[in-house]
């Protein structure tokens, strides 16, 4: 079944008021919210038109929700495990592939390789006609599921359910290798159980969210760089988000208040925590399952078993709400044509989309990068080639001039060079280096 509405509305520009790009709108904006506020209940300025998709029974228990490569991604976790691809044109136009080994409790859109990663006992690349796939063993060490899977533009970040490290798995697609950090918590003890993992692009790190606290871990080594306490009742993080400024994160579960903090990037202790129940005169507000952004920089929390995605401006809190209507909504995602999608973990399945006139942030981008060059010679300038440098973990030879090329992401580095020489006494070698990149 299929319902739809093509009533005009005004919300593209009433919600642009309460967008981030304007300050002086904003100001007036939100001072007026904050008297709506004080005199609840408020009315959404997010009108009841929308479109829905209901599926055949059997089909459903829908988890996650994701745009890319022209399509809408989701998933189907429960009894046979399926992925969904949309056609964002028409909601009834749809392709389902099976899953053999089981469900896929999360799913990422990967542009560069132009394929979906799915993850739960493994990790799965969904080629993007969705008619096949290929299945990669976790390492052995991994005692436990994969609850989130995140594309960095890069690499691919698996967050472990297990109740023992490791708690976080970094694939690379083009070597096919797994990286395993080693990661430790507040106590110092090694982490375990990771929720959601983002991708701070500006300043090319991941974050792990597990239970009250989150780690800070460089993208390319693999090194953890910090880790902070936040204090969520509650205590289980189960979704976050960067919106190209801060770092979100939201939970807990049934049966605790909704909370969404808001983390400043340069310095994780700074936090700001915002009780969803105290700005919306609309019930129990809980469970907050996933956390997006829009291009602006807005913030959208879907409530698993409350019926309302919370729209939050990332500079003063909660402005606004829709009404789903329906409890277990697991999944929510934009696509390029401005419409907020919303996928049910019920059987049988059923998809909503309503459109808000924003689009999807960008694909996370490339790292910045710099070309290394230089020589390696004796202490007379002779060249000496085949030698060996190393700059992190990328390598290559010097060629006959003793010269080396090597591109590697804007990072500190150490270098390293190997000659093959023998010598009876002690030789003076010269390692030139230079770099010129973003």
């Amino acid at each position: 079944m299929r319902r739809a509405s093509n009533t005009a509305n005004n919300l593209g520009a009433r919600r642009r008021q309460l967008s981030i790009k304007n300050p002086v709108m904003k100001i007036v904006a939100i001072s007026l919210l904050l008297v709506l506020v004080s005199a609840q209940p408020i009315l959404s300025l997010v009108p009841l038109a929308f479109e829905d998709q209901w599926f055949p029974s059997g089909v459903g228990y829908f988890h996650d929700m994701q745009y890319g490569l022209g399509r809408v991604w989701t998933n189907q976790l429960i009894g046979q495990g399926r992925i969904v691809s949309i056609n964002p044109n028409d909601m009834s136009d749809y392709t389902m592939l099976n899953i053999t080994e089981g469900g896929i409790y999360s799913i990422a859109v990967d542009d560069v390789h132009n394929v979906v990663w799915g993850t739960i006992g493994g990790l799965y690349k969904i080629y993007a006609n969705n008619t096949g796939y290929k299945r990669y063993s976790f390492p052995a060490s991994v005692s436990g599921g994969g609850t989130q899977v995140t594309w960095d533009g890069k690499y691919v970040w698996v967050g472990i359910s297990g109740s023992k490290a490791p708690a976080v798995l970094r694939f690379n697609p083009d070597t096919e290798t797994w990286l395993v950090p080693n990661l430790v918590n507040t106590a110092g003890n090694p982490l375990f159980h990771v929720r959601d993992l983002v991708y701070d692009y500006v300043r090319n790190v991941i974050w792990a969210f597990s239970w009250s606290q989150v780690v800070k871990i460089d993208r390319e080594t693999g090194n953890q760089l910090g880790v902070w306490s936040v204090p969520m009742p509650g205590e289980e993080f189960f979704s976050a988000t960067f919106n190209g400024k801060y770092v979100f994160g939201a939970g807990p579960d049934d049966p605790d208040a909704a909370y969404v903090v808001r983390i400043n990037p340069d310095n994780a202790s700074d936090q700001v925590m915002w009780k969803l129940q105290n700005y919306f005169s609309l019930g129990n507000l809980y469970w907050p399952h996933t956390l997006i952004s829009d291009a602006d920089g807005m913030v959208y929390a879907g409530l698993y078993k409350s019926g309302y995605i919370i729209i939050i401006n990332p500079e003063t809190g909660p402005v606004d709400y829709i009404s789903v209507g329906r409890w277990h909504l697991h999944g929510i995602a934009f696509d390029e044509n401005g419409w907020l999608w919303g996928g049910f973990n019920t059987n049988p399945g059923v998809l909503h989309r309503y459109y808000l006139g924003e689009s999807a942030p960008p694909p996370p981008p490339p790292p910045k990068q710099a070309i290394v060059t230089g020589y390696v010679t004796h202490a007379n300038g002779t060249a000496i080639p085949n030698a060996l440098v190393e700059i992190g973990e990328y390598s290559t030879h010097t060629d006959n001039n003793g010269f080396y090329n090597v591109t590697v992401p804007l990072s500190d580095y150490a270098v390293k060079v190997t000659i093959q020489d023998s010598f009876k006494e002690e030789k003076p070698y010269v390692l030139n280096v230079t770099y010129a990149g973003d």
